[in-house]
């Protein structure tokens, strides 16, 4: 199988993958919001960020450095298997410990209880996390499809079983430890001969991965509190109520933005690996990749900003519509930043991750400042701050990664996207006229709105770049017949 048919199966078996999951996830949130106050989503806000920030340290850039280094010894595997169950266990400790500390940060008694629970999940992980790197590696994506949909299907009947009987917030807790477990033991059972794990340790062997993940886990550390400062200050300001509101907003969009970009993002990572020596492919690669991402993303990210109103009453109800201009926002926000995918590829591709830690830098000196102003009067100002964000970065994105990298030109980089996002900006415009549709209900509504800014959408675009909308019909086919 040649490279190009190689990635062209991975998309198509990682979209299998990846949709399923997010299915799975808002079916998942959309029943359990029928059980759960909007406090209790406030509360399982607060305990991710414990876990999650957690997970930074569990994985210490590992992950970017097993697709970055080619060739990987039986004995390097185990190594660095055994050192992440370690830190695990470590990071587990922890957790337990600072609960009380985070119960009296919020002043919410329960998250005390919550925390630890929810933190087995660290452990969880560590056990299986290694082996999918491997396999995404392989581009056998169809394995990690098959367990991923098994997972998360299990996980949902477990999630809907225990809403039923009562259990409130540990519904959803239960049900993430059960998928978590099974997809990771799962993961580590599928190892093949090749990086099976035995008893074998040597720090040495883990120093030059350690080395190359190290600069990604820096950036990725400071890009979680860049990405999630807005649970810690939401929650403290306004509180698990309003937090609650928000989340369920933010977790719509993540979905979303968690979808369609890895879809192309999981693949891309190992095929621009091979390219590492070869700059001027590499260069047209990545290009070619941001147009992509554009074509397919600005689309729909401008039904959500569109039909706001009607997603949310069909995915958690009438009492959440007035959170529409939340949603919209921050649909806004993702859509743009999809835009800077592809480069966390490309920092692996050129060993470059320094580069990401120096971008995560700026975000997290800027982006806490605005959310603070935002939410010191409500949510609706910190959404409005993320829209606000996502444009003001675009070009020193270019110029502190792109530019060093493979001595992009701006206006090489903006050419990819630009047109796409004047189309999405035009089409945006018709939001006061679309939002007084009103049909019978909301998905009458929402498919209204749908197709008709579809429709504009797709036709300025026909009409201004006709022969990228033509490659990209001609990639799909090929996908589908693959």
């Amino acid at each position: 199988m040649s490279l190009k048919q190689a990635f062209l199966s991975g998309i198509k078996w990682n979209s299998v993958g990846i949709f399923s999951r997010a299915l799975f996830q808002v079916l998942q949130i959309s029943i359990l919001t029928r059980f759960l106050p909007k406090e209790d989503f406030g509360l399982l806000a607060m305990a991710l960020f414990v876990v999650q920030f957690s997970n930074i340290f569990l994985d210490m850039g590992l992950t970017s450095a097993i697709l970055h280094k080619k060739n990987i010894s039986k004995n390097e595997f185990s190594s660095i298997y055994w050192l992440n169950i370690f830190i695990a266990l470590i990071l587990y400790l922890l957790i337990y410990i600072s609960a009380p500390a985070v119960s009296d940060f919020y002043n919410e008694v329960e998250l005390s209880n919550i925390i630890p629970v929810l933190g087995l999940n660290v452990i969880f992980i560590s056990f299986g996390r290694q082996h999918q790197t491997m396999f995404q590696k392989q581009l056998l994506f169809k394995k990690i499809a098959l367990v991923e949909i098994l997972s998360f299907l299990i996980g949902l009947l477990a999630a809907v079983y225990l809403a039923t009987k009562g259990y409130g917030v540990y519904s959803l807790i239960y049900s993430t430890l059960i998928k978590s477990l099974l997809a990771n033991i799962t993961f580590l059972l599928l190892t093949n001969k090749t990086h099976s794990v035995h008893f074998h340790f040597k720090l040495s062997e883990t120093k030059p991965f350690l080395k190359v993940g190290g600069f990604t886990m820096g950036s990725t550390l400071l890009d979680f509190f860049s990405r999630e400062t807005d649970v810690l200050i939401i929650g403290k300001l306004l509180g698990p109520e309003k937090l609650g509101i928000y989340s369920l907003s933010k977790q719509l969009v993540l979905k979303l933005f968690a979808t369609i970009t890895p879809v192309i993002m999981n693949v891309l990572s190992p095929v621009l690996s091979e390219m590492q020596n070869e700059t001027q492919r590499l260069k047209n690669s990545f290009l070619k990749s941001i147009r992509y991402i554009s074509f397919i993303n600005f689309p729909i990210y401008l039904v959500v900003i569109i039909s706001a109103k009607e997603i949310l009453g069909i995915v958690y109800g009438q009492e959440y519509t007035s959170a529409h201009y939340v949603l919209s926002c921050l649909a806004f926000f993702y859509a743009v930043t999809t835009l800077s995918n592809p480069i966390g590829s490309l920092q692996i591709a050129t060993g470059r991750t320094d580069l990401g830690l120096k971008w995560t830098i700026l975000r997290i000196i800027v982006s806490p400042v605005f959310i603070y102003i935002g939410a010191l009067y409500n949510i609706e100002s910190v959404a409005l701050a993320f829209a606000l964000l996502s444009l003001m970065f675009i070009l020193p994105l270019w110029y502190i990664q792109l530019k060093p990298m493979l001595n992009i030109s701006l206006k090489e980089y903006v050419s990819q996207f630009i047109m796409y996002l004047i189309v999405f900006g035009l089409s945006i415009c018709l939001y006061p006229l679309l939002n007084k549709i009103e049909i019978v209900n909301y998905i009458f509504t929402g498919i209204i709105k749908t197709l008709i800014i579809m429709i504009f959408f797709t036709t300025a675009h026909v009409l201004k770049n006709k022969s990228d909308f033509y490659e990209i019909i001609r990639e799909v086919k090929s996908l589908i017949k693959k």
